[in-house]
C-alpha cells in the first residue's frame, strides 16, 4: 500500500535505476511523474545526488489529489540498436496518493 501525502508537502523519494549495462551515473534517464492529467518531467541533471545515493525531489503543488506515478526511461546502451546503441527501458512505480487538506 502506497503512502499518503497531502498537497503541500515537499516529498524525496530515493531512486534506484537498474537494468543490465545501466549507470545512473553515466548513461541518460528521465522521469515522467503522472497525477490524473498532470505530467512534468524531470531530468537526469534535475536529479539530487550526495555522492552514493539518487534522490527525486517533488514539489507537490505541482499536482492534484491522485495516485503520484514515477515513469522511468532508462537510456541503456546495446550496441544491437544500429540506429543510436541504445535501447529504451520503461518502468512505472506508484509513489504516493496525494490527497487535497480540508479546506484547501
Amino acid at each position: 500500500m502506497e503512502e499518503k501525502y497531502y498537497i503541500g508537502t515537499d516529498l524525496k523519494f530515493l531512486i534506484n535505476i537498474e537494468a543490465e549495462g545501466f549507470s545512473m551515473d553515466s548513461d541518460d534517464y528521465e522521469i515522467e511523474l503522472r497525477c490524473n492529467s498532470k505530467s512534468v518531467t524531470v531530468h537526469k541533471e534535475d536529479i539530487v545526488e550526495d555522492g552514493e545515493d539518487h534522490y527525486l525531489c517533488v514539489d507537490s503543488t505541482q499536482f492534484g489529489s491522485g495516485m503520484l506515478q514515477m515513469v522511468v526511461y532508462a537510456y541503456v546502451p546495446d550496441e544491437h540498436f544500429v540506429d543510436d546503441h541504445t535501447r529504451t527501458e520503461i518502468a512505472v512505480v506508484n509513489l504516493c496518493e496525494l490527497r487535497k487538506t480540508y479546506g484547501g
